[in-house]
């Protein structure tokens, strides 16, 4: 069956409708990305036991973790490149173009890099980008120059370390803090469990060496005083015997609390992971159970009163003022500091309200002729490009003085 005249015109309409929809959609994206720039800038996403702007988007946004993060990085980045930034604007470049482009560009490269990619398409400027980045990382020398450690104590005692290392003495840097961890913290892995016992578990003190902890680990010997956050924190689930003193006499030994093993295995087998909302941490050793009525007052050690937070939000839950409780069907609530409730699945929109309209945009994306990429070529004049622009500017910062 042949295909009408007619048939040929509304597919070309359709297809061109795409084309302007999508340029609209880089458009749009780019109006997105600016908002996400100025609300990462000014910390917006703090304050509601998030860890980072791409954590604040993966829960709100419905983006992954690592898209989040990728959208954050070329938003940061857009604000140090105006051309590339307008041309995002203006619907002339595709994201997959600008994700690409800022992972090298600078001002010095900006120009060059946006006629790439307004010439090619996004297949040949990620081609163009890795090969960018494969000569780069062979020459040593600037990477020499590049290298720098420092490091300082500060007032509390916590050591402040800053490095740029190649990639061989980044590699050997990483497995001495691997082995630095391992010797003061205890390996532990998702490896069958050891044998139940109803002996209670016995008494541990965790230093979180993986995330470099704001809090100095306390010195029980020393007497190093807690505050009343900390304490709680600490107690949830970790054995505890209370002692009462009067000077160096001990006048009672109270109870002691802490969770067996077959009750921690119930805990993981039901949350399997971090509980507080778009968090993802699902590693056993940064993952601690908390109670929700605390033990302290007189919150059961119990299934339906535990729970597991990571770290983080261990702290954020215990130190920041956020609630938590447990409905009657046994879902957790989670409450920010001033008692609203923090959902675990947010919309977009609220209710009745509809989508904003799209942005028109003034270009066609893509305006590659159909040439051959020389993908060599092309990095070397690019390469070569920028050595020129930064002798330039050398030269007439060298003419003014």
């Amino acid at each position: 069956m042949s295909e009408s005249v007619e048939d040929r015109q509304s597919l070309e309409e359709l297809g061109e409708d795409i084309c302007r929809l999508a340029a609209s959609l880089a458009a749009t994206t780019s109006r997105w990305l600016m908002m996400i720039a100025e609300f990462d800038r000014s910390e917006g996403w703090g304050g509601v036991g998030v860890k980072s702007c791409a954590h604040w988007l993966s829960w709100r946004c419905g983006l992954s973790p690592g898209a989040g993060r990728e959208h954050v990085r070329v938003a940061r980045a857009l604000l140090d490149l105006p051309l590339i930034a307008a041309a995002f604007a203006a619907g002339s470049l595709s994201y997959s173009k600008v994700r690409a482009i800022t992972r090298i560009a600078d001002r010095d490269t900006e120009d060059d890099l946006l006629a790439l990619a307004l010439s090619a398409t996004a297949a040949q400027v990620e081609r163009v980008v890795r090969g960018w980045r494969t000569a780069e990382s062979a020459t040593a020398p600037e990477q020499d120059a590049r290298r720098d450690v420092s490091w300082h104590w500060d007032r509390d005692g916590m050591l402040i370390v800053r490095a740029r290392l190649g990639p061989e003495e980044g590699a050997l840097f990483l497995t001495g803090l691997e082995a630095a961890r391992d010797s003061v913290e205890p390996s532990t892995s998702d490896s069958p469990p050891e044998p139940v016992t109803d002996e209670p578990e016995a008494p541990s003190s965790e230093l979180d060496t993986n995330a470099f902890p704001r809090e100095r680990p306390p010195d029980p010997a020393a007497g190093t005083a807690l505050s009343h956050a900390q304490v709680r924190r600490i107690a949830c689930d970790a054995a505890l015997v209370v002692l009462l003193r009067e000077g160096s006499d001990v006048l009672d030994v109270g109870r002691k609390r802490t969770i067996p093993t077959r009750l921690m295995q119930a805990i993981w087998a039901r949350d399997g992971g971090c509980r507080f909302p778009a968090c993802l941490e699902r590693r056993r050793d940064r993952v601690q159970a908390h109670h929700i009525t605390h033990w302290a007052d007189g919150g059961p050690t119990s299934l339906s009163n535990l729970t597991l937070l990571c770290r983080f939000h261990h702290h954020v839950v215990h130190d920041d003022g956020f609630g938590l409780q447990r409905d009657p069907d046994g879902n957790l609530q989670f409450l920010v500091p001033s008692g609203r409730p923090l959902p675990e699945h947010p919309g977009w929109l609220h209710r009745d309200e509809a989508p904003p309209a799209t942005v028109p945009a003034s270009d066609d994306l893509a305006q590659w002729d159909g040439q051959h990429l020389d993908l060599d070529y092309a990095v070397s004049v690019l390469l070569s490009r920028r050595q020129y622009v930064v002798d330039q500017r050398n030269h007439r910062r060298h003419e003014a003085a």
